[in-house]
């Protein structure tokens, strides 16, 4: 699998054509500032009990299968 990876593009081809900026150029997002995004107050910041507490998150969520390689 790693050889099939890594014969079809280097690391640096599939950074610059992944989809990890596709969302921020979705017209629905026009307007802001991605480069100081981290300045402003989140609009909903939860209150927890401890650094544990997920009661927030759906509990019908399946746990995510790690991958070895």
């Amino acid at each position: 699998m790693m050889a099939l990876m890594s014969s079809r593009c280097d690391q640096n081809t599939f950074l610059e054509n992944s989809f990890t900026y596709a969302p921020q150029s979705h017209p629905f997002f026009k307007g802001i500032d991605w480069e100081n995004i981290h300045r402003y107050p989140a609009p909903y910041r939860p209150e927890l009990v401890n650094p544990e507490d997920t009661r927030h998150f759906d509990s019908d969520i399946p746990p995510e299968v790690c991958m070895q390689l």
